[in-house]
């Protein structure tokens, strides 16, 4: 058998490979748009397979990859009368961008750069923020019980103590009823958040989605104080006697407690709504 080399065919066919993919790939950047960037970073992406050194390739792939990907800003924007902490939106805004983003779609909690063009924009904006009044509410109740109170002997009609079969003093159980007053105190508190997230494609500037989010929060802790004998309760209300009353939740507290469920909403709305970001 004849040996044949056919290295330098197939680097011939390789390099030829590579110079049609780089042509396709300048070609497509003319269009000058993101799917087109995104499809000639492919066709660069070939020319590196193939040539990997080809005349300005690095710095074609990063330009195209640039060029063609989608970036989303998401703030909060407080509508509300109520000026929240920072702790409050950074919390809200706690978001693994890696579990939102994907091959062409970044997304951002901060800009971190004023030069950069965000292709869409996620506002998270708060309607309304309510705390209600500490409510105090007392009620009473009246247990009652029947206790061993001991024993008496049994007389017979002379006064004399009667006994058994056996000569053994005839006792008699004596019981006696006892009763306590309970006064049981009641504090509430609650927290309410409406808001909605609305996406926005910024060019040109068009709602794509509008979403409602909400939570509650609520306090709740009941406590109470005997008059009378301990021994008349009944274990749930000894126990609650044995509760001390505690502070209220401030304002700025009952609200920090909304955000958990509040984030999960958001999570959620925003990962329902990714094929409206591409």
């Amino acid at each position: 058998l004849d040996y044949v080399d056919y290295n330098s065919d197939l680097v011939a066919a390789k390099h030829k490979a590579a110079e049609f993919f780089f042509a396709h790939g300048q070609k497509l950047m003319n269009s000058n748009d993101k799917e087109s960037y995104r499809q000639a970073f492919y066709e660069f992406s070939k020319v590196k397979e193939y040539w990997g050194d080809y005349e300005n390739i690095d710095n074609l792939l990063e330009e195209t990859r640039y060029m063609g990907m989608s970036r989303a800003l998401v703030y909060i924007e407080n509508m509300t009368p109520l000026r929240r902490s920072k702790e409050f939106e950074d919390d809200l805004l706690a978001i693994n961008p890696q579990d939102l983003n994907s091959e062409w779609v970044e997304y951002y909690t901060r800009s971190l750069d004023d030069e950069v063009e965000y292709d869409y924009q996620v506002k998270i904006i708060l309607r309304t923020m309510d705390v209600s009044p500490d409510q105090v509410n007392e009620t009473d109740r009246i247990e009652k019980a029947t206790i061993d109170d001991g024993f008496q002997y049994a007389l017979d009609q002379n006064g004399n103590v009667m006994k058994d079969t056996v000569g053994n003093d005839i006792k008699i159980k004596k019981y006696k009823d006892i009763t306590c007053t309970v006064v049981e105190t009641g504090m509430r508190k609650s927290s309410h958040i409406e808001g909605t997230v609305e996406i926005y494609q910024m060019a040109p500037i068009k709602l794509l989605r509008k979403d409602p989010i909400g939570a509650d929060s609520h306090f709740e802790h009941y406590s109470a104080r005997a008059i009378g004998d301990l021994n008349a309760l009944s274990p749930e209300s000894l126990k609650m006697v044995e509760s001390e009353p505690v502070p209220f939740p401030t304002d700025g507290e009952m609200i920090m407690r909304c955000s958990e469920s509040l984030k999960m909403a958001i999570r959620g709305i925003m990962q329902s709504n990714r094929r409206f970001i591409n």
